[in-house]
């Protein structure tokens, strides 16, 4: 349960209805941000914690054409509890360090579950 005070065990998962799944997945005036710290690449964003119908997969390409999946390339560093609205902030941090010279590009694709 997402809910203070809510029944563990139970369910208070919402599922998307409307047309914007990002504002869903990450709220209505989100900020993602991609920063380089101590040589490895960190994410942020928030997570809609009621939001059990949605997939995150970080995706990386060369070209913005073809693009695969990392998400095995990195870790979940930080989790914070939530806050009134009912978002974590999630943070992952790059495995290995960031190489120069490589040009990279990322992306989260968010959707939902079949």
């Amino acid at each position: 349960s997402v809910q203070e005070n809510g029944n563990p065990g139970s369910s208070d998962a919402t599922s998307f209805e409307g047309n914007n799944l990002m504002e869903y997945a990450f709220g209505k005036n989100s900020r993602i941000q991609f920063e380089i710290r101590d040589d490895f690449l960190h994410i942020h964003y928030p997570k809609r914690l009621s939001a059990d119908d949605l997939i995150l997969t970080i995706q990386s390409s060369v070209n913005m054409k073809d693009w695969i999946e990392v998400q095995n390339s990195y870790d979940t560093i930080s989790s914070a509890n939530p806050d009134s609205d009912k978002f974590s902030s999630v943070t992952m941090r790059s495995k290995n360090k960031i190489g120069e010279g490589r040009t990279l590009f990322l992306r989260i694709l968010v959707r939902t579950r079949d």
